[in-house]
């Protein structure tokens, strides 16, 4: 079962100018954008490049990687990743620029963009996906009934400003939501930064509402383009509406909400292995939101969104984490909830809760094939191009 550690072991020596960017260096780079980078850049702008292992360096000066109390596991496992990124010439040498950040409660935007150029002069854009903020889940959810969110307008904007810089080609990517901002910032980029876009990647990441999906912004971008990838059992890629291919990838990990983790898709040489289609606990989650979202209108779905995330910040909760570790204000904010929204949507909202539960059971530790990956450095040099 080969996932993302086995393409560093097999690809990590071959420079960008050597051997073309893929899917698999996409998702490498949207996961990085899932990093802190407040400590090492202070303004937007594309003049400041630092290289990886540089960065890597700084934070090691400022004990970043020390003090991991407050991050998720997923965030961890980020920063354990730009360090190993550092033993592959492909990645090493990259310069990163163009740091964002935009966290804003009172508007509940929460949106944070890095971006990398390449030894073969290529650009890569990469938008942050959901933190552990109710900030952040609260922008997630209003997505569904909004015709923009603040992170999508703030996407907009950046990939206008870093497409200034002097490159060969343009490349959007994220994770997640990172992955829907990569979508929407391609489709609503000026004509000239559009015009240096070479591909879009999202991995994962859901789709938009109707009033969003319209079929001449893809086909001005150029449908073609975009590479949307999902696991087989995805509960969060497949919502909403997408105007462009969906690819499914084969995860290692059980069936369950885990998947959603890239670290154990399983790649071939220079791609993700593909399926022909989701399974049908993805099928049936599909199936179960659709009936949620189109059986509430906009003004019913605003409200039943404050009503959770008022609840929850009443209770004190400030991230999920916050939420997790108090389950009985937790059931008892969601008792609240389904007492105040209206009778007849009590029962879609059963069935969502019973989807989202029957997607989250069967769950396993993300395997990693870190270890593996140093001692085949360690052992022998790694493949060559041609192989």
């Amino acid at each position: 079962m080969n996932a993302t550690y086995d393409y560093l072991y097999w690809r990590g020596d071959i420079p960008f100018s050597k051997m073309s960017f893929n899917e698999i260096d996409g998702l490498v780079f949207a996961l990085l954008s899932n990093i802190e980078y407040s400590t090492v850049f202070k303004d937007l702008n594309v003049e400041e490049k630092i290289s990886l292992t540089d960065v890597v360096e700084i934070f090691r000066d400022k004990n970043v990687f020390e003090n991991l109390s407050n991050l998720s596991k997923f965030e961890k496992q980020n920063l354990v990743l730009i360090q190993d990124l550092c033993h592959c010439r492909r990645y090493s040498t990259a310069k990163l620029f163009g740091y964002q950040k935009d966290f804003r409660k009172e508007c509940y935007t929460q949106f944070s963009a890095i971006s990398f150029i390449l030894d073969d002069d290529t650009v890569v854009a990469s938008y942050r996906g959901t933190d552990c903020s109710l900030v952040g889940w609260k922008e997630d959810f209003a997505m569904s009934f909004k015709t923009e969110v603040g992170a999508q307008t703030d996407s907009v904007s950046y990939i206008n400003f870093i497409g200034r810089a002097n490159c060969k080609q343009l490349i959007t990517c994220g994770h997640s939501k990172g992955g829907n901002l990569a979508v929407y910032s391609a489709l609503k980029a000026k004509s000239d930064i559009q015009d240096k876009i070479a591909k879009v990647y999202n991995f994962d990441g859901p789709g938009f509402n109707k009033k969003v999906v319209r079929a001449e912004d893809f086909q001005k971008i150029g449908v073609d383009k975009i590479i949307t990838i999902v696991p087989q059992s995805s509960i969060v890629g497949i919502l909403m509406q997408h105007g462009e291919p969906i690819n499914v990838v084969y995860s290692s990990n059980k069936t369950g909400i885990f998947q959603h983790y890239p670290l154990t898709w399983e790649v071939e040489p220079t791609h993700f292995r593909r399926l022909e289609g989701t399974d049908n606990l993805s099928k049936n989650f599909d199936e179960t939101t659709r009936i949620f979202l189109e059986n509430m209108n906009e003004e019913e779905m605003a409200t039943f969104t404050d009503a959770i995330f008022e609840m929850f910040d009443k209770n004190g909760a400030i991230t999920l984490r916050d939420v997790m570790r108090n389950p009985a204000n937790t059931i008892k904010t969601m008792h609240q909830v389904h007492k105040e929204i209206p009778e007849e949507y009590r029962r879609i909202l059963g069935l969502l809760g019973k989807a989202i539960i029957k997607a989250s059971i069967q769950i396993a530790d993300l395997p990693s094939k870190r270890k593996l990956f140093f001692e085949r450095k360690n052992a022998s040099k790694s493949f060559s191009i041609e192989e």
